[in-house]
């Protein structure tokens, strides 16, 4: 309104003092976009210096300047460093002007802010640009009278202590002492009353200089900047002062992290409720610097917490720092650019989803970036700080890499030393005791040597009262190179390594640091088994794996995520079991496999169900509960693989202990031989067809029955058994176990009432709760694929043959076996829909391909219709489209995979899934956890009770003989599933040409089928006693894995 009246030409000095006051308007505005405010600031700035000079408005003019010199220290807009330079000099334009003589106070305040551009200046030498600022602020102070300009004086000594925070010159103690005594000073004319907003920045400024304080208790610091930052907030409310309140949230955030005083897991958590409170004021849009910074922070502090499930903590934090990055920029925050990157190389160092080795270039990658703007000489103690992170991540890869590692550290240590950076010196040989506790290269002796004078030396900084976390992490360290150590007395040793462990132990308690304190335990636990202190070893790992069942684990299984944790603990279990069978507590033992094998998997089964009321709470099992589960005809085997050896249990009603047989060595050795041979066998791509792998499957068989003993272990199976439950471990999933040659005649023979498998005897205590009589509604999936019904339908009739049978069927056929079609998912919503039928049925049959994926077992699963692509999108998506066989590519959101199994379906009518199909029975065996993670586990989570599926690639014409004979047995024996697959087993591999032919015109298929089987056999054999699936190849591919009945 006022420059309707005070116009350019009329009233230029009017206009050009209006123009100034306009922009500092805008300047400080909080309406609308701030980047956008900020520019009209400017170009009202530079409107009024049209008007306005040196000469004739000299002081209007300078300040004007000053004014400019402002909006540039806050732009958004442009380059970050060119803005600072064009603040410098402006700021200086007005000091040709402004004397302290002439113009007392606003002299003061453009020195006070060209001291502020400089300190946070980006283009010269940092620590240079730093002294010019303190210089400034001093020259200030020199001739600024306490009396005559207290505010001006309050605000210089305030910018000074900003000023000495930030110095990278002189010693860091004395730095942040003269920052704290300058606040302090600063606070004796901004009072609370008298200048609260003033009072309120320097309470702020002085909580950060207490949080990074060298001198006192480090605690204590923590504790005094939180108060400080709280007395800040007492006046910077989010209504009030958005921008400040935003910046001391973040800051309090900051310091609760590093909290020593109160729980951990609190402590953090608040740390990430205060950024993101800072986040709801701090946009990209309008605050991108800050947004980046708090971004950044809140990465760390999702990298460290403790509540919630640990790999999406860290995705969490990889998602921030990635988000920082998009503003922290090589070209405008350099030095910010490089602190981000080496967070996010952390965050990729302990990364739990995705492939390791990846997650390891990508760390390498992250800590190597920074060291192209982080030299020696420009910004030595961060060069320093990328050096150490870089040995951590090359380390890691061991070999050749740790001497890189140790080189890395030795280059640190160069700036790091102990008085100027101590904390990082001690860090830095905490890290360098870790290379040399696991380096190859050097005597082992002298390393470990090596070591524990490194762990030693940090410890002189790393005090339990000043850095808690650390001196426990470290004394964990110092206690692994002791239980190491060659020289010196054992016992001696033994004794130091459990004294460190012990120290450490004082601080990782269970509630504060849950994942610290069972690794710490762990360690402990494997000291007193090494040195046969047996019943040591069983109470130590006995408090290990309560902490580690503790742990949050709130994941579906098969996610790697929870695939990873599994295998990080195992060796825990393990090890209690060998302890357990070292003190004679066979029960235990088995109690103890129970409660490792398929953990996560038993946990979703137990929450899945539709009676949790009946369920126990923890899961948990004892061996009695076992016995009396099995009836006196029925008896379980089970295997486990140790280090050195395997061992298979029996277990039967009658025995109050399991029978134990131990293999040696040797035998451990042939089973891993034999494995690698048979996979390398069945996966050889230069035989697509697996010619070599299905002929050789008879001999490899008989290889693998004396390899396991099974005759011998068969021996301590009482007579009157009928009924065989297997429950294999790790890779012995993959093998057709009840196929093995024994006495004569094969495994599944010598049982009268079949032989079948479980992952777990817990996931059958769980599957036994589950009523389901009704056998009377059928749903199925039949030749989705044109190549499964092009010529003719290659289940030869086997699915209309088996559909008779029930009263209610539905059967998607060909091109309507698609994916919307059993499984409707919303994008937009989070409902989903199945098939209704789906639903309510009893049985649920595919006939389709199947696939395998070893490396991403929740990405197995069907082929269904509409699923194959053109080959080149692999190109474009590989972790959505990917080769399955041949030279087909799927796309796997076509596809009915592990993942949307146990996402979306709901079976709770189901008592058997039928997968017709290729591989899938597969498991993950690549793990080396005890979960059970394949197709099998999906459907039986999603309500199934029974899954009967493949270990191979199977035949067409073998598998639809195989599946009507099955049904046809169901039929006639509807109790037990187990049965009927055993004696259509025994039928496919046991029948000539000529009882097939006979077969055939009494089967259910129609009489197309019929004739045209009879061709089949006609063309294909010509001797008519001929057993044509004679080889395990045809018959013993499909098991049941479930109650059995």
């Amino acid at each position: 309104a006022a420059l309707e009246v005070r116009t350019k030409s009329d009233f230029p000095e009017q206009w050009a003092s209006t123009q100034n006051n306009l922009g500092n308007a805008y300047l400080y505005r909080i309406s609308g976009n701030r980047a956008e405010n900020i520019e009209l600031a400017i170009a009202t700035c530079k409107k009024a210096l049209e008007v306005l000079n040196p000469t004739a408005f000299a002081e209007q003019w300078a300040m004007t300047q000053n004014n400019l010199g402002n909006a540039y220290s806050d732009r958004i807009l442009g380059e970050r460093t060119d803005n600072i330079e064009l603040a410098i000099a402006t700021y200086k334009k007005a000091l040709e002007v402004l004397n302290f003589t002439a113009f007392g106070e606003q002299w003061a305040t453009t020195q006070n802010n060209l001291g502020n551009a400089y300190l946070y200046r980006i283009s010269g030498n940092r620590a240079e640009n730093i002294e010019l600022a303190i210089a400034i602020y001093k020259e200030v102070l020199k001739v600024l009278n306490f009396t005559a300009f207290p505010e001006q004086w309050a605000t210089t000594q305030n910018n000074l202590g900003n000023a000495y925070t930030e110095r990278i010159l002189g010693d860091t103690d004395d730095n942040l002492e003269s920052a704290i005594a300058a606040y302090k000073a600063a606070l004796e004319i901004r009072t609370k009353s008298g200048f609260p907003i003033s009072w309120a920045t320097t309470q702020n400024n002085l909580g950060i200089a207490y949080l990074y304080r060298i001198s006192g208790e480090r605690g204590e610091n923590i504790e005094l900047a939180i108060a400080a930052y709280k007395a800040a907030l007492e006046i910077r409310t989010k209504s009030a002062f958005p921008i400040n309140w935003a910046t001391t949230q973040n800051n309090l955030g900051i310091a609760y992290l590093y909290r020593i005083s109160g729980e951990r897991g609190e402590n953090i958590e608040s740390a990430i409720a205060a950024y993101k409170a800072a986040l709801e004021v701090y946009t990209k849009r309008d605050f991108c610097e800050q947004w980046a910074t708090t971004q950044n922070n809140l990465g760390i502090a999702y990298t460290e917490r403790i509540s919630g499930e640990r790999g999406e903590n860290l995705e969490k934090a990889i998602a921030a720092y990635k988000a920082a990055l998009k503003v922290r920029t090589k070209s405008d925050f350099p030095e910010q650019w490089a602190s981000t990157q080496n967070n996010l190389g952390n965050a990729y160092l302990y990364r739990i989803l995705g492939e390791r080795g990846e997650n390891q270039e990508k760390a390498i990658a992250a800590y190597s970036a920074p060291l192209e703007i982080r030299t020696n000489n420009a910004f030595a103690i961060n060069w320093t700080t990328t050096q150490n992170n870089l040995g951590i991540r090359i380390s890691k890869k061991l070999g050749k890499n740790l001497e890189k590692a140790i080189a890395a550290y030795k280059a640190a240590l160069e700036v790091r030393t102990k008085s100027d950076f101590p904390e990082q010196w001690a860090s830095t040989q905490n890290n360098l005791g870790n290379a040399y506790l696991y380096r190859i290269s050097g005597e082992r002796a002298d390393n470990i040597e090596l070591a524990i004078a490194a762990y030693s030396a940090a410890l002189e900084v790393l005090t339990r009262s000043t850095f808690p976390v650390d001196w426990a992490d470290t004394q964990n360290n110092l206690g692994n190179a002791y239980r190491n150590r060659i020289l010196g007395k054992r016992g001696e040793n033994i004794k130091l390594a459990i004294s460190a462990y012990k120290a450490a132990l004082e601080v990782l308690t269970p509630s504060d640091f849950p994942q610290n304190h069972a690794e710490t335990v762990l360690n402990l636990g494997r000291l007193y088994q090494d040195e046969k202190q047996f019943y040591s070893a069983y109470n130590t790992f006995f408090a290990a794996i309560e902490t580690v069942e503790a742990l949050p684990g709130e994941i579906v299984s098969g996610e790697e995520v929870k695939r990873k944790q599994a295998e990080q603990w195992n060796q825990l279990y393990r090890r209690m079991i060998e302890v357990c069978l070292k003190l004679k507590k066979d029960t235990e033992a088995i109690e103890y496999i129970e409660r490792s094998k398929t953990r996560n998997l038993v946990e979703l089964l137990i929450k899945a169900s539709t009676s949790p009321e009946n369920l126990p709470l923890d899961g948990s099992i004892n061996f009695e509960e076992i016995k009396n589960f099995l009836d006196n005809k029925t008896a379980i085997i089970k295997w486990y693989i140790f280090d050195n050896c395997f061992r298979t249990f029996i277990i039967t009603h009658d025995n109050n202990n399991p029978r134990i047989w131990h293999s040696t060595r040797q035998d451990l050795d042939d089973l891993i031989n034999w494995t690698n041979n048979y996979l390398n066998d069945y996966y050889n791509p230069e035989d697509r067809d697996k010619i070599q792998w299905r002929e050789q499957l008879g001999e490899r068989l008989e290889q693998l029955a004396e390899i396991l003993h099974i005759d011998e272990i068969l021996d301590q199976v009482p007579e009157q058994c009928q009924r065989l439950i297997l429950i294999p471990h790790r890779y012995l999933h993959l093998f057709p176990l009840h196929a093995l040659p024994a006495r004569q005649r094969y495994l599944i023979d010598l049982f009268n009432n079949g032989v079948g498998y479980a992952p777990s005897y817990r996931i059958l205590r769980e599957l036994e709760r589950r009523q389901r009589s009704d056998f009377q509604s059928f749903f199925a999936i039949q030749n989705p694929t044109e190549d499964l019904y092009q010529d003719y339908e290659k289940d030869l009739g086997a699915v209309a043959a088996i559909k008779k049978q029930f009263t209610q069927r539905q059967i998607l056929k060909q091109d309507k076996a698609n994916k919307s079609a059993i499984v409707c998912v919303d994008e937009n919503s989070p409902n989903v829909t199945l098939h209704p039928e789906l639903v309510t049925a009893n049985c649920v049959f595919f006939f389709c391909h199947g696939y395998f994926k070893s490396d991403y077992p929740e990405d197995s699963g069907l082929l269904l219709a509409d699923c194959f692509v053109d080959s080149e999108l692999v190109q474009v998506d590989s972790k959505r489209y990917m080769h399955v066989f041949e030279d087909k590519v799927v796309d796997l959101t076509k596809c009915l995979t592990l993942k949307d199994i146990i996402t979306h379906f709901q079976l709770e009518n189901c008592r058997l899934v039928t997968l017709s199909a290729c591989e899938t029975g597969l498991t993950d065996f690549t793990s080396t956890s005890d979960e059970y993670i394949g197709l099998p586990s999906g459907f039986l989570l999603a309500g199934s009770t029974n899954v009967v599926s493949s270990l191979w690639t199977v035949s067409a014409t073998a598998t639809a003989l195989l599946m009507i004979k099955f049904y046809a047995e169901l039929k006639q024996q509807q109790n037990n599933i187990v049965l009927a697959l055993k004696t259509a087993q025994c039928w496919l591999r046991d029948t000539t040409v000529e009882d097939f032919q006979n077969w055939l015109n009494n089967s259910s298929l129609s009489l197309v089928w019929q004739v045209e089987l009879n061709k089949y056999f006609a063309n294909n054999y010509q001797n008519a006693s001929t057993k044509p699936f004679e080889s395990p190849f045809y018959w013993a591919a499909f098991c049941t894995i479930g109650k059995g009945v």
